[in-house]
């Protein structure tokens, strides 16, 4: 049998260590990466919206909360959306409460943000505006294919 098939108990201390720091730097390449991804996004988003913020650190904060509290917020929406979709019938009624609850939960976190940081403003309509942007965003990158295509 060839060496590089060996399981990961047969290995050797320095061989071990070799692995795990591997694979703890892939994902953390990954997540910074995701993070970066957003960070971007979120600078051209507010330099194209006129939204004032303090420092860039301080809208690298609200990108990590947005982050880490937008995880939940997802969950709940998309929980939300799958109870409705039992309910409503006719995919555009489907495609509009999916808009609904997604941009009324996206709004509600980028508010709450906006309310517990003050060193970042966003006015109320650019909060609406934004919400609506990352859904379309959003729907965009969602990787269901459209049937008939």
């Amino acid at each position: 049998m060839s060496d590089h098939n060996r399981s990961f108990r047969d290995m050797n201390v320095k061989e071990k260590v070799i692995v795990v720091t591997a694979i703890t730097s892939l994902i953390l390449f990954s997540l910074s990466f995701a993070i970066g991804i957003f960070y971007f996004g979120f600078v051209g988003i507010f330099s194209l919206l006129g939204i004032q913020f303090d420092s860039y650190y301080s809208l690298l904060v609200f990108v990590l909360l947005y982050f880490v509290v937008g995880i939940f917020t997802d969950i709940v929406s998309m929980a939300l959306v799958t109870i409705s979709y039992h309910y409503i019938s006719g995919k555009l009624h489907l495609f509009f409460t999916r808009m609904f609850i997604d941009c009324t939960i996206t709004w509600l976190l980028l508010f709450t943000l906006d309310e517990f940081m003050h060193s970042i403003t966003i006015p109320f309509s650019i909060e609406i505006l934004m919400a609506v942007l990352l859904f379309i965003i959003g729907i965009a990158f969602d990787d269901k294919k459209i049937k008939g295509s």
